[in-house]
């Protein structure tokens, strides 16, 4: 192995447990960093033990988890079948946001006007470009890195950055996440919990079909979920469109109240009032 390969190798994975560190601290505190401040009379800068821990604790988190990644693959190998095959491959065509994007954006925007009108509009149409950005920050990450794919049978430190199709972070599970992060912060309750299980079960897949290794797709999930809740979050402000609280009514209740039963000699069925 010549130095500057060696070079090249040591850098990229200093600079994958950089990021993925600073991801671990930012998403559990990207809420707190958006509360407006408590008016006081003196403002006084205190220092914050906490963001560091969340830092240490990060790094220590990530190292870990960069060490299971041969384990990992080692396990879920001894656990193919065919029915499993079929299933993932199946559950992680929810990952290609050629195919899922267009039919997120249109039925969140459909669902939204018909259950809170243009209020609803806005929201869906924030949630809609949080979900872009964050899979295309991803993307471009994904691009710089190059890390090589385990189906390639190279080892988990390998890259080739630049050459595109590569392997961290994870680009199905990012999407996915993304539409999980932006559904959640444009609704309110029960709502984004079908979203992130989707998103989980797509994860899982990426390694149980050899596509990923761990650490792929834990960091897609983080910069899924962080990129596209802040993202969504200021695309609500500029549009002027208000989070449901949990006061409002859901959006079950409020597709019920729109619906009427219409039955006459021509026509059974269910009219919605847009």
């Amino acid at each position: 192995m010549t130095t500057l390969t060696y070079f090249l190798r040591s850098s990229l994975r200093t600079g994958i447990t950089i990021i993925s560190g600073l991801l671990f601290i930012l998403v559990p505190t990207a809420r707190a960093q958006d509360a407006p401040p408590v008016p006081t009379s003196i403002q006084v800068e205190e220092p914050n033990p906490l963001k560091w821990s969340y830092l240490a604790g990060g790094f220590v988190v990530l190292g870990g988890l960069a060490l299971l990644d041969e384990p990992v693959r080692n396990f879920t190998s001894d656990l193919q079948s065919d029915f499993g095959r079929d299933f993932a491959r199946t559950a992680t065509d929810y990952g290609k946001a050629t195919l899922m994007a267009p039919i997120f954006l249109g039925g969140s925007i459909l669902v939204g006007t018909i259950t809170d009108g243009g209020q609803g509009f806005k929201r869906a149409a924030a949630a809609g470009i949080g979900m872009a950005v964050g899979s295309l920050v991803n993307e471009t990450l994904n691009q710089i890195v190059g890390r090589r794919r385990p189906s390639e049978e190279v080892g988990a430190w390998e890259f080739d950055p630049l050459h595109g199709h590569a392997s961290f972070p994870s680009g199905h599970t990012a999407f996915t996440f993304a539409i999980a992060g932006a559904v959640d912060e444009a609704t309110e309750g029960w709502v984004a919990i079908p979203f992130y299980t989707a998103a989980t079960i797509t994860g899982l897949t990426r390694i149980y079909l050899d596509r990923h290794w761990l650490t792929d797709v834990v960091v897609g999930s983080l910069i899924g979920v962080w990129m596209s809740r802040r993202v969504t979050r200021t695309a609500m402000r500029l549009f002027n469109a208000d989070r449901p609280t949990s006061s409002s009514r859901s959006g079950v209740q409020a597709l019920l109240d729109r619906m009427e039963a219409v039955a006459s000699p021509h026509f059974l069925g269910v009219r919605v009032r847009l």
